[in-house]
């Protein structure tokens, strides 16, 4: 499935039921793996708290955001599908 079609899906998923993120993460980890969906995970907490520490200069939230992308960081290592 191309990107396009798998972002496309997801839209049209959360559109009829936009509280369904179960599926979503389902057709994410389908179309990739459970890693790869940890690892953009991680980057987005990262990215997060970078822009919250440059943006905002609210430590604890900063330091929450880091923390969540660390968590997906180990988890990743751990995962093997």
């Amino acid at each position: 499935m191309s990107k396009v079609n798998l972002l496309h899906k997801l839209h049209e998923s959360l559109q009829h039921n936009p509280y369904n993120l179960t599926v979503a993460l389902e057709a994410l980890v389908d179309a990739h793996s459970v890693r790869a969906v940890l690892l953009d995970l991680a980057a987005i907490c990262h990215e997060k708290a970078e822009h919250v520490r440059v943006n905002w200069q609210d430590g604890p939230i900063v330091k929450k955001w880091d923390r969540a992308g660390q968590v997906c960081d180990q988890a990743q290592a751990k995962v093997t599908v």
